[in-house]
Formats: C-alpha cells, sequence, structure tokens
C-alpha cells in the first residue's frame, strides 16, 4: 500500500511531527512518500505524484487538496484517479474554508481531527461524512534536546494588541454587522470555553429580530463570507485573552517568546524568532511556559502545549473541562483561570519562588507526552483505518 504526503515547502513548524508519523506508517507494510508542492512545480509533481499511484494521499489543514479538471468539470484528483485524500486538521477548519468548500463534493475524502469540536464546524459547512478523531502528538526525533533551564518563564505569542487586530479586520466585516462582531468577540473574551458557533447563535439571539432576520438571510447567501467572518471574530477573541493576562503581567520580568504586535509592557521583553525550530531551542532552556488556548483549538490540547511538555518545560495552560483527559492539574501541567488575575499571579508568584516545583511539573510532563503522545500509536489507528478502506474497495 502506498501513501503520498504532500506538503508546501518552508518552516517544518508542527509538521515536523508527521515525518515520524511517516516512518511508522512504514512499519506497517506502507510505502511512504513526500511530495513538495508550489505554484512553479505544480505540473511536474502531479506528474511524479500519479507515477506513484498511490492508495492514500495526506495533508495538513487542506493544504495539499489537489483538483483536476475533465471536460470543463473540476473535481478532487482523488474522486478523478481512485484513490482516497486524508486531511489531518491541526486547527478549526472554519480558518480553512476557501480551500474546503472547492471540494464540497468530493467522495474519496477524509477528515482526521485533532479536536472532536471541530466536527461541527464541519457540520456547519456542510461536511458531513468521512470523519475520524486522532490526538496530537509528537515526533522526539525532531525535537531539541532539553538543555539546562537557565529562562525562568515565558510567555507563548503569537500576541497582538486587540486595538491592532480589529483595525485589520473592521475594513474586511459589512458595516450593519460589525456591533455583532464586537459582542461575539467580547462574548468569547467573557466565556473563553465558549465555542465560536454555539456563542454566536446565543449572541445573535439578543439582537432585535430584525437585524437576526438579516443576518441569517445574509448568512444563507454568503456562507463563505460568513464562516471567514467568524474565523476573525475568533482570533480577536484568542488576541484579547492573551492581551489581557499580560496587561495585569506588567512590571513582572518575564520573556515573551513569538510574533509580537503593539506596544511591550514595562518589564517585559520579547524574544523575536524566525521560525519555529527557533522557539523550540528557547523552550528547551526554559522552566515554565504560560500559554493561552487559541480559540482554533476549542477544547483538545493541540501540537503546542505537547512540544513544551516534551521538552521538560512545564506547561502553564488555562483550565477547560477537557483538559483533565490529556494532563492531570498538578501533576504534569500547571492550570490557571483566563479571567482570574489572582489565581495566575498566585500560581505564577509560587513556582517562581520554587523552581525545583516547577522543573518537576516538567519532568512529569515529558513522560506523559512519551507514554500518551507517540506517533506510533497514531500510525496504528491510521494504518488500521486505511487496511479497512483497501479491503472493503478490494470487496467492492
Amino acid at each position: 500500500m502506498r501513501v503520498a504526503f504532500i506538503s508546501q515547502e518552508g518552516d517544518l513548524g508542527i509538521y515536523r511531527h508527521i515525518k515520524g508519523l511517516l516512518r511508522e506508517l512504514s512499519k506497517h507494510s506502507i510505502e511512504t512518500k513526500e511530495f513538495f508542492i508550489n505554484e512553479s512545480n505544480i505540473k511536474s509533481v502531479v506528474d511524479e505524484f500519479v507515477s506513484f499511484q498511490p492508495m492514500f494521499s495526506l495533508d495538513i489543514n487542506g493544504t495539499g487538496i489537489l483538483i483536476s479538471e475533465q471536460e470543463g468539470k473540476k473535481s478532487i484528483l482523488s474522486d478523478a484517479l481512485g484513490f482516497v485524500h486524508i486531511s489531518l486538521f491541526f486547527d478549526d477548519p472554519i480558518f480553512y474554508a476557501p480551500s474546503l468548500y472547492s471540494i464540497k463534493d468530493a467522495n474519496n475524502f477524509i477528515y482526521f481531527l485533532t479536536d472532536i469540536k471541530y466536527s461541527q464546524s464541519l457540520s456547519y459547512m456542510g461536511f458531513n461524512r468521512g470523519v475520524l478523531y486522532m490526538a496530537p502528538f509528537v515526533d522526539g526525533s525532531m525535537m531539541p534536546e532539553v538543555s539546562q533551564k537557565d529562562i525562568p518563564f515565558v510567555f507563548l505569542g503569537p500576541v497582538a494588541d486587540p486595538e491592532l487586530i480589529l483595525k485589520e479586520i473592521e475594513p474586511q466585516i459589512p458595516k450593519e454587522f460589525l456591533p455583532f462582531a464586537y459582542e461575539l468577540s467580547e462574548y468569547l473574551f467573557r466565556n473563553p470555553e465558549a465555542l465560536i458557533l454555539s456563542a454566536k447563535d446565543y449572541v445573535l439571539s439578543l439582537f432585535h429580530i430584525d437585524f437576526q432576520e438579516q443576518y441569517s438571510n445574509w448568512a444563507k447567501e454568503n456562507s463563505l463570507e460568513e464562516i471567514g467572518l467568524l474565523a476573525k471574530i475568533a482570533t480577536l477573541a484568542t488576541a484579547k485573552k492573551r492581551w489581557y493576562i499580560l496587561s495585569f503581567l506588567e512590571g513582572m520580568e518575564l520573556k515573551v517568546l513569538g510574533p509580537y504586535k503593539g506596544e511591550l509592557k514595562e518589564g517585559h521583553e520579547h524574544i523575536d524568532i524566525k521560525n519555529w525550530q527557533d522557539a523550540l531551542e528557547v523552550l528547551s532552556r526554559t522552566r515554565l511556559c504560560m500559554i493561552s488556548f487559541p480559540h482554533a483549538v476549542p477544547t483538545g490540547i493541540g501540537f503546542t502545549p505537547l512540544e513544551v511538555a516534551y521538552l521538560g518545560c512545564a506547561p502553564m495552560l488555562d483550565f477547560r473541562m477537557t483538559l483533565p483527559g490529556f494532563f492531570t492539574p498538578g501533576e504534569d501541567v500547571i492550570t490557571y483561570l483566563p479571567l482570574d488575575r489572582a489565581d495566575i499571579e498566585e500560581k505564577l508568584v509560587f513556582y517562581l519562588e520554587n523552581p525545583q516545583e516547577a522543573e518537576k511539573i516538567g519532568q512529569n510532563a515529558r513522560k506523559t507526552v512519551e507514554k500518551n503522545f507517540t506517533p506510533s500509536d497514531r500510525a496504528e489507528f491510521m494504518a488500521r483505518v486505511m487496511n479497512d478502506i483497501f479491503s472493503q474497495a478490494q470487496k467492492a
């Protein structure tokens, strides 16, 4: 059985862990091959791809979907050639709606979701079949070695002043819906565990019935534009969460790691990075890393906290009801209430004054990742799915 992984060249980022998945798949009698595609090499890559004759193709977040055209009719290449395409979604599918809407009628397509609630987004967009769940994982062979912990504490970005985000997205939002966008982003900020789609329905119900009807009619006629609007609002809400935390940590000596837009708070230092590898090198030297979950990861753990944990860095995460399914608060993760200033300050002071306790959390976190979040387990599950599909196809 052959599997083709389609990706775009550039910074590996969390794509590095797919290499471990491909390596593990080869242990299940599956031949894998990577195809790097860009605008200048599409024809040659597709020719090589067809010659490889894969039974399955694989990409991340729908970025490797290949479209064919025959007699003026466009279709996904997997439908045209009779193989199955699998997209692994690391983030909420609403952020990749344009590419997904182009394959809405595809048959040979499977969504592997790393967050169960992504299925709600797919259902809202009209995709109701071929959905499977697979937890994130870390390929240790692609990670840097754990270094001496000489950095006490970092706050992980990207971070942006929400006013700057608002200025960027305001011109892209229909003027009549700006008040709704403001209210929805504020509601998400005040209710960090709320899901964007259910929150949208609740906030919309608070507006006048005429406005509700106007919005609903617009959403029906402009479904792709509405999904784009919700994605922008989720981005704004994430920026509000992170900016709020940094605002009351002003004066505390901390390092902000990753992209940063806005005026730097007093006492804070910005560590700029060229790529994610640079970030991992910093995290390998860090004792405690504070992370604020983005709304792009509504209920799952995401890849980044697993990478932080693997590097022996104590992950400090905003608590959500689903978190104990991945880590045990107080043992291999530090949790905080995202709107509770006293809770955040108290825990930060304790672990900064007791670095041995933070290091103990980091060591336990690494053990948890090594035990439960490896590409070998995920490859075994994926291989089983592929073999079942292949067997069914042979019988048919």
